[in-house]
């Protein structure tokens, strides 16, 4: 065949910084081909070429090593992994097929090597595995079966095969096809597309109560082998397969006020009881989110359930947050009291509104936190993050901006960080507002420094030689100490400043 003859490196143009790493999220996928690699443009036509799938089984016998890696590798391709299976004999195919190319992992260039390989070690890098062991214990439960969440996980990994997966994933019987829609979930932490928030949440719905409840219990319906959690092993497996269960976990306590019935909360508080008593963990404890979905299904008895909760889990952000978005302002003092908190709690609380999906329905909470009687003392990290928040949601906080930045002490150490009163400066954009300020004339020498480094990055209303000056002026005062720094050059600064925001 044309291309095992054309081919050196399998797959051509697939680079390894180090020998022998093979294994899962690791090896070869058939669409990791660069084409200016020798052999490339066939090896690529050949995997999109679809030959029937008895003849690709029947080459994997072929004499030729070669002939046998190629046939792996377009079936493979084919995108269903239920066709692996087959693949299994040539795991123990100690052969010489094509070179594996690798560079030392060095700081210092290295030219690129050729390895020989079996057929075995390519083999296993196409099917993903490290070690056939795993391999036949893999197929020895899943060799019968029609469909399973991980293969159609495998096929949204490899993107080209994504839709034959959502495909595919329709003519599965309920209720494996909504748990495995569930289990899959968004793919954000995994590096997948997996399935939109209205598309779970239709899944959820379909599943219903009593069913969502036994996928909280870890007990979730259906037949597929490999929605499970499991506290018997710490190999990378289970790891996936615990974060994935945790995850759509979440996902059902988040909405269940969608999914599950009012009465159900006292399940969820009993869940959490018998979650804390456990022996074992298995790294899907849910924690308080038992009590905040308990707390949404019961609104009337929300307040107890999550004064309850602080009480369990000190300082956790999905607590304030829970009572602000089942409360509203009602909630606003306990809320106020968690922010007020020891060490972080500002900060955390300001990152957890910023990150919160959707966030606008906390606008309000910003607004009465940045308006508080302690507005003036939140800190520099906090502050940041709301000044992120009102750029991602295009608020206008302006004004408490301008007002926690004239109340603020110059940072001890000169920075631009979301730790310093210039981050917040340049965070919120509002550089001009402060210099349009009455407060202006009283600004701080380092804050001269910060406004002049913000508006750098704007359009100045300021001649050549002006700006040099500014500069000159800048650069002379940034690390003086006050009492050395003349109130000459402070008020020039000033006027300068003023000249370049058109003032």
């Amino acid at each position: 065949m044309d291309v095992a003859q054309r081919l050196r490196s399998f797959p051509p143009g697939r680079l390894f910084f180090g020998p022998g790493e093979t294994g899962p999220g690791m090896g070869w996928y058939p669409d990791d081909v660069r084409v200016s690699a020798p052999g490339a443009a066939e090896y690529q036509a050949l995997l999109q070429s679809n030959r029937p799938v008895p003849i690709l089984r029947a080459l994997l016998k072929d004499s030729d090593p070669k002939i046998r890696t190629l046939a792996a590798a377009a079936l493979v391709a084919k995108g269903e992994p239920r066709l692996q299976q087959h693949l299994g004999p040539l795991l123990d195919d100690q052969s010489p097929t094509f070179d594996v190319m690798w560079r030392p992992q060095v700081d210092n260039f290295v030219p690129t090597r050729f390895t020989p390989e079996t057929v075995a070690t390519a083999v296993l890098s196409l099917v993903e595995f490290s070690r056939k062991s795993d391999f036949d214990q893999y197929w020895a439960i899943h060799a019968n079966r029609e469909y399973c969440a991980d293969w159609f996980i495998w096929q949204l990994r490899h993107q080209q095969f994504a839709p034959l997966a959502r495909q595919d994933l329709q003519k599965v019987p309920s209720p494996d096809r909504e748990v495995i829609t569930l289990w899959i979930g968004t793919g954000a932490q995994f590096q997948y597309s997996g399935f939109t928030d209205g598309e779970m949440v239709a899944a959820a719905k379909n599943l219903a109560a009593d069913r969502a409840l036994d996928v909280l219990r870890g007990q979730p319906p259906g037949t597929d082998p490999d929605i499970k959690r499991s506290s018997q092993s710490h190999t990378t497996s289970v790891y996936l397969s615990n974060e994935h269960y945790k995850l759509m976990s979440k996902f059902l306590l988040a909405h269940a006020p969608e999914v599950l019935r009012p009465s159900d909360a006292e399940t969820l508080l009993s869940l959490e009881a018998e979650e804390k008593r456990r022996a074992t963990f298995d790294g899907t404890e849910l924690g308080a989110l038992w009590l905040i979905a308990a707390a949404g299904l019961r609104p009337e008895r929300s307040d107890q359930i999550l004064d309850e909760a602080e009480r369990r889990y000190h300082g956790v952000v999905d607590i304030p947050l829970a009572r602000w978005a089942i409360q509203g302002r009602g909630s606003l003092p306990k809320v106020e009291r968690w922010f007020d908190g020891p060490e972080d709690s500002q900060e955390r609380l300001a990152v957890g509104i910023l990150v919160a999906e959707p966030n606008r329905q906390y606008e309000p909470l910003v607004a009465a936190i940045l308006g508080g009687p302690n507005r003036l003392r939140i800190d520099r990290e906090a502050m940041y993050r709301f000044a992120e928040f009102a750029q991602k949601s295009k608020l206008d906080f302006d004004r408490q901006f301008v007002d926690w930045i004239y109340a603020q002490s110059p940072d001890p150490i000169p920075r631009s960080d979301y730790k310093s009163r210039q981050g917040v400066i340049e965070k919120s954009g509002v550089a001009r507002r402060l210099v349009r300020d009455p407060r202006f004339t009283r600004a701080d020498a380092r804050l001269l420094c910060e406004i002049k480094e913000s508006l750098a990055h704007g359009t100045s209303k300021l001649s050549r030689p002006q700006s040099l000056r500014l500069e000159r002026l800048v650069q002379d005062i940034y690390l003086k100490p006050v009492q050395d720094i003349p109130k000459s050059k402070l008020e020039e600064i000033r006027v300068l400043l003023r000249r370049e925001v058109g003032q």
